[in-house]
């Protein structure tokens, strides 16, 4: 009873966007209109500013108000076609084999075609990158720089990055020096070099369903069963569901991605 009430329980900031909304549905704050600043709503609810300006972060997720640059939050006009939010998705909570690198093999093939809008990767358009900035980066290189920039280096990666790295990290980990730090090709290079430490064939993996495309041919690749548990378009993994998956089945590893799900976007709590 009590884990429920928990969980029922809302926080200041989500209270405030549900009274915002109740009054947007009412309203009294009509389309088009701009909403009271922070600082006026803060003053207005007694709340801190903290608490408004997430709670109207909450609500510019949500597609009803919309921010604009210097000026503030203004409600946004119904949208009579938004999409309903995707519910939580569903599993048996069993183990097994993956046979989908097909479906992988088709989405990658189709990247190299502009005529087609890339909804498979979270790629943003070329049309977006500073170009401009990039060339004028690389006009300011010294010869020497160039050189490091195109030889290979040693295979746990450069140096000095390794070295910035280990100094970001200060006091957030504990004795962590450079040579304890390796540079991969991206995140899927990483997290292959770490499942490849301690995964072996025919092992379980407990992944968020659904999960980024690239990890279904890595495992399978790998030889490993996979478990798939419930994932929540907002909040992430279902947790009781995980806990019962870890207790009932031998789960040697788990592939979480708690911050801005690949594809979902969902954040998980502290």
């Amino acid at each position: 009873m009590t884990d429920k009430k928990e969980k029922d329980k809302k926080f200041l900031y989500e209270t405030l966007a549900d009274e915002i909304q109740l009054k947007i549905s009412q309203q009294v704050f009509k389309p088009g209109e701009k909403l009271p600043s922070v600082r006026e709503m803060h003053k207005v609810t007694n709340k801190s500013i903290t608490t408004v300006s997430k709670a109207y972060v909450l609500l510019e997720s949500m597609g009803l108000i919309f921010a604009r640059d210097r000026s503030g939050y203004y409600v946004r006009a119904k949208n009579y076609y938004r999409m309903e939010k995707p519910e939580k998705s569903q599993s048996n909570l069993a183990p097994k084999l993956i046979r989908r690198s097909g479906i992988v093999e088709e989405v990658l093939d189709s990247l190299g075609d502009d005529s087609k809008v890339q909804l498979g990767v979270a790629h943003i358009s070329s049309k977006l990158f500073p170009f401009s900035q990039y060339t004028k980066i690389l006009k300011n290189l010294t010869s020497k720089e160039v050189r490091k920039a195109i030889v290979f280096d040693k295979p746990e990666g450069l140096l000095k990055l390794r070295e910035q790295i280990s100094l970001k990290y200060m006091g957030l980990v504990r004795n962590i020096a450079p040579a304890d730090i390796i540079i991969t090709n991206g995140c899927t290079e990483a997290l292959v070099i770490c499942l490849m430490a301690f995964l072996k064939r025919g092992d379980t993996v407990a992944i968020e369903v659904p999960s980024f495309y690239g990890i279904f041919t890595l495992l399978e690749n790998m030889g490993v069963f996979v478990l798939e548990v419930p994932t929540c378009p907002e909040y992430g993994v279902d947790y009781d569901a995980l806990k019962k998956a870890i207790e009932s089945k031998e789960i040697n590893c788990c592939i979480l991605n708690s911050n801005f799900h690949n594809p979902l976007g969902s954040l998980m709590s502290d």
